[in-house]
């Protein structure tokens, strides 16, 4: 039975540094508590960055393409990112979970 893919939107650009720490945890805690899900974090993705700069569009761009790939939004927060992230899930039909 493969698990249900849930993209995990979570803030970046307000604090990278924090925010990184804070998604880290959320997808842990899913882990343990919702074996049945494969969180897709892009914030681990773009691990290696120290804030998004001139490569914002090129990055939501790759974001909206893994997202159209997963079968739920999981939402931890709201920023200008996560509302387009939350735009494109719904013209696409991807569910939405408020979860924060």
């Amino acid at each position: 039975m493969s698990k249900v893919k849930a993209y995990i939107a979570h803030p970046y650009a307000s604090n990278p540094t924090e925010n990184k720490k804070r998604a880290d945890k959320i997808v842990r805690k899913i882990r343990k508590f919702h074996p049945d899900v494969l969180p897709v974090n892009p914030l681990h993705l773009f691990s290696f960055l120290d804030g998004d700069g001139d490569m914002r569009e090129d990055i939501m761009g790759v974001c909206l393409g893994l997202l159209e790939q997963c079968d739920e939004l999981w939402c931890f927060g709201l920023s200008d990112g996560i509302s387009r992230e939350m735009d494109y899930a719904t013209e696409h039909g991807i569910p939405i979970n408020q979860a924060d």
